[in-house]
Formats: structure tokens, C-alpha cells, sequence
């Protein structure tokens, strides 16, 4: 997990991580099985309490660890834990510490054995089409989700809980004897992703990143079903990250596949976040950004350069379910808010303009931001998209079965720009804390030059008293056709820089 923060998938090179590493071992490897790591032999929440007290305020007559840390990784999973309606106490645990630390912990969506069970004889599967054979394995992806819930602490309510693609950098494997690569390569979810939703319902998991191949061994005897069992091999496919070697080793690097990968690629990926956010503090046309806000900062900007893709639609043909609120509800089990786009991560360009905002909110306020609307817009009928993104963290409430005390939600403006919701259902982005909505359309709107588009963040009690202001971050894009010019990004810039000369 180290090694993939600090550097990612060693198969496709990165930058090296520009902070400091905090490592704190919560796992031994189990007394029944020496390579399975378990938590066995420890209570669990007392440990992880313990380990984040002692980053942020110190244990013992020791001082704090490392308080200037803005990201968490927590990548476990318990596989006794899974999650059925009720919140676990690790999950109520890491709610109470992002919130109480002022901290964005990352968590992983859990593992589970990724086999895949079709209704053919594999003689019969053999002799289909690659299309086919795709079709027939996303179709048992969408449809072996029963058994496959979120493992402890997935369903946490303020963590960013991450799940896995099918994908990794080891490129095209040899056929070896009955192993093969069943699920297509690209941005379908993983077989060994858990399936949501979390807890009330709310979109789990929020993002998916590349978590690494696992590859299917054939049945050995005829007959439908046919069970395929997934396999690991240290010979590929996989991320490739450092691993512990031979007598001690320190050079060597092996494969792995999993939802805890995925999960410290999106923390390596929250780092650099918070480390743009940080420079772009310090731009003419921008205000600084308090430290205070980089967390919900970058909770929201990760989730904001997700979407479904077409990998989504392709799973919704398989499983024929039409476009609609029900299938929208079963997409989202999936593929949450969809999967990261690192070309999208905290960048804009020239055809797409992305604005952040942050502030503290108390219960019934309401705060309103103000985004230009570019000239370029006006009139015509191109093609454009608006993605809003609203993220913060939660106090909890212990004796209130809603658990989560502070709802907020942003009511998108889709009659000023003619444009209608797309993917996740409106419902359900609002059960948690992050609510990401993706509009896109083509309608002519009429609008004057310095109009703004108002973005209202409202803040309501849920599950107790809210006594305390709540951090929040807000990330708002628009993007236009390629073909559009003037390009939006200068159009905006330039009207905000004005606003902001204006102010001072």
C-alpha cells in the first residue's frame, strides 16, 4: 500500500509522491494462515482510535505524531462485518474521527472471492463471440451482487469509500493452460467488488479506480452452471508495487489485485489534490484556501472528475434494464458516482472551466455562490455540461438512527441552462455526504452579459442537534463542444479575476 501512495502502479510511471508518508501497521499475519493479514487478536476500534488520536494529539507523554495530515488510507475490510442495514462501530468510529479531526479518510470497498458463475457449459462459452462471451460475463457481474455487500468499514458515512476496475498497467497475458482473462480490460467493475448501496440507501461506493486484474481458471468438468474461480498469480496481471522479498530483500516488486489498491491509488491521487488546491491559492484570480477546507476539498474534487462512461451502459445491456430511476438506482450499486478520470483531476482546459468554493454553514442558512455565465453560452444550441459537486463532513449522532446530523444539498439550476440530470439518481446523491450531479443539454437560453448562475448550498439538521458549523467544499464545472469558440475557460476566468478586483 505504501508503495502504490508513493508511487503508484509501477507499470505505468508516475511522480513520486511530494509528501511525507505516515505509516502506522494495524494488520499481522494470521496464526491459520501466515498469507492472509488479519486484525485478529486486536479490537479493532480501539486500535484505528488509538492511531489517529496519536497523529492529531499525541499518546502518552508523547506530542502529536503528525498533525498537518489531510488524507487518511484505511485499507481493510472485514470479512465477518458485512454490511446489512445496521452501521458497524468501525464505521461509526470513522465517522466520529473525520469529522472530529477534520480529516478525509479513504476507505476501501472490501473484497470478495471474485468467481463467476454463468449459465453455460464452458465448451458452450468457448464457442461464442468476444462480444458474447463480454455480454454473458457482465451480465453474472451485475447479477451475483446478493452476496456481495460492503465489508466494515465501507458503509461509513463521511470516509470516500473506493472500489476497483478491471484494470491495471500489465498490459496484454499470455494464455497459461486453463487460466484466462474473462472480464474485459478497461473501466468495468471488478468481480471482487462488494455492491452497494451504504447505509440509508446513499451511493457506495463513491468512485472506482484501477484496482488491479484477477484471472479465471476454466472448469475442470462439463456441465452449466459453470462456476469460473478466480485466481492471483505473482507473475501478473495486477498493480505492480513493492512487496517484501526473499531474506529481506528491499528490490523486490510484485503483483496484486484488490479494492485496498484502489483505494491507496485514490489516496496518492488525494494528495496531489491537496497539494494543487494549495498553489492555486496563491493564483491573482483566486482567494487563498484555508488549510481547514482542503479536506472536503478534495473529497470533492476527486468525486468530481468521476462519471460512468460508456463501461455503465454497457452493463445496463447486459443486465436489460432501460434508462430510468430503477436503473439509475442499480447502475449506481456499480459504479457509485463513477470511475476517476485523471485528465479531469483538480484540471480544467480550454473548453471547461472548474471553480471551487468552501465555507462553513450552520443549520437553516442558506449560501449562495455565484458563477459567470460566459457570453459564448448564449443562444445556441451546443452542446454543454455541468457537473456540481458538494462535499463535507458530518458530526454523528449515537442515538439517532439516522446517525448522520448535518444534511446539506445543492438544488442544480437545470432550467437556467436548459440541461436535465444524468446518471446517478437525484434521491439517492443526497443521502450521504457528497452529492454529485451531472447535467448536460442543448437547448438556446437567453441571458445578459454579467448574469450569474447561483449554486444555493443549503443546511439542514438531520439525525440531532446541530450545533456546530459544518465544513463544505464545492466544486462547479461547465464545459462546452470542442468546437465552440471563444473558449469558455477564458470567458469565465476573465469575469471572475474582475469580481475578485472588485471585492478588494
Amino acid at each position: 500500500m505504501a508503495s502504490l501512495i508513493c508511487h503508484g502502479d509501477l507499470s505505468r510511471p508516475g511522480p513520486a509522491l511530494e509528501n511525507p508518508l505516515y505509516v502506522r501497521p494495524i494488520l499481522r499475519p494470521d496464526p491459520a494462515n501466515p498469507n492472509v493479514e488479519t486484525m485478529a487478536g486486536y479490537f479493532s476500534v480501539d486500535m484505528i482510535h488509538r492511531a489517529v488520536h496519536r497523529l492529531f494529539e499525541g499518546e502518552g507523554a508523547s506530542g502529536p505524531a503528525a498533525p498537518s495530515v489531510k488524507v487518511i488510507n484505511l485499507s481493510i475490510g472485514d470479512n465477518s462485518r458485512p454490511f446489512l442495514r445496521r452501521m458497524s462501530a468501525l464505521a461509526r468510529l470513522v465517522d466520529w474521527l473525520a469529522y472530529t479531526y477534520n480529516v478525509l479518510i479513504i476507505v476501501s470497498a472490501g473484497n470478495h472471492p471474485g468467481d463467476i458463475v454463468m449459465a453455460l457449459d464452458p465448451a458452450e462459452f468457448d464457442r461464442l463471440q468476444p462480444e458474447e462471451r463480454a455480454e454473458h460475463v457482465l451480465r453474472a457481474l451485475g447479477e451475483g451482487g446478493l452476496h456481495r455487500r460492503l465489508l466494515s468499514p465501507a458503509e461509513s458515512v463521511n470516509a470516500l469509500t473506493v472500489a476497483a476496475t478491471h484494470d491495471d498497467g500489465a498490459g496484454p497475458q499470455p494464455a497459461r493452460g486453463a487460466h484466462v482473462d474473462l472480464v474485459p480490460l478497461g473501466d468495468i467493475p471488478a468481480a471482487y467488488n462488494p455492491i452497494g448501496p451504504g447505509f440509508r440507501r446513499a451511493v457506495k461506493p463513491e468512485v472506482l479506480l484501477p484496482g488491479g486484474r484477477h484471472r479465471h481458471q476454466r472448469p475442470l468438468e462439463s456441465g452449466a452452471p459453470s462456476e469460473f474461480r478466480a485466481t492471483d498469480s505473482e507473475l501478473g496481471p495486477g498493480l505492480l508495487a513493492a512487496t517484501p522479498g526473499l531474506s529481506g530483500s528491499l528490490t523486490t516488486a510484485g503483483f496484486s489485485a484488490g479494492t485496498s489498491n484502489a483505494a491507496a491509488l485514490a489516496s496518492r491521487a488525494s494528495s496531489f489534490v491537496v497539494n494543487e488546491l494549495r498553489r492555486l491559492g496563491t493564483d491573482e484570480a483566486s482567494g487563498p484556501i484555508d488549510d481547514q477546507y482542503l479536506p472536503v476539498l478534495a473529497k470533492a474534487l476527486l468525486v468530481h472528475s468521476a462519471s460512468w462512461g460508456g463501461a455503465a451502459y454497457e452493463l445496463a445491456d447486459a443486465l436489460g434494464v432501460t434508462v430510468g430511476e430503477d436503473a439509475r438506482a442499480r447502475l449506481a450499486r456499480h459504479f457509485g458516482y463513477g470511475v476517476v478520470d485523471p485528465d479531469r483531476l483538480a484540471q480544467a482546459s480550454l473548453h471547461r472551466a472548474v471553480i471551487v468554493g468552501s465555507g462553513s454553514i450552520v443549520d437553516r442558512q442558506v449560501q449562495t455562490f455565484g458563477v459567470p455565465l460566459p457570453p459564448v453560452l448564449r443562444a445556441t444550441t451546443n452542446w454543454r455540461r455541468l457537473v456540481i459537486t458538494l462535499a463535507w463532513l458530518s458530526p454523528i449522532s449515537a442515538t439517532d438512527r439516522r446517525h448522520r446530523v448535518a444534511r446539506l444539498w445543492v438544488d442544480p439550476p437545470t432550467d437556467d441552462l436548459q440541461l436535465s440530470r444524468q446518471e446517478a439518481d437525484w434521491q439517492a446523491v443526497r443521502r450521504g455526504t457528497v452529492q454529485h450531479e451531472i447535467l448536460e443539454g442543448d437547448r438556446a437560453v437567453a441571458f445578459t452579459d454579467g448574469d450569474l448562475l447561483e449554486v444555493k448550498v443549503n443546511c439542514r439538521s438531520d439525525g440531532g442537534s446541530l450545533a456546530e458549523p459544518v465544513r463544505f467544499g464545492l466544486v462547479v464545472s461547465l464545459e462546452l463542444a470542442e468546437t465552440v469558440r471563444p473558449f469558455v475557460y477564458d470567458q469565465i476566468r476573465e469575469r471572475l479575476r474582475a469580481r475578485v478586483q472588485t471585492r478588494t
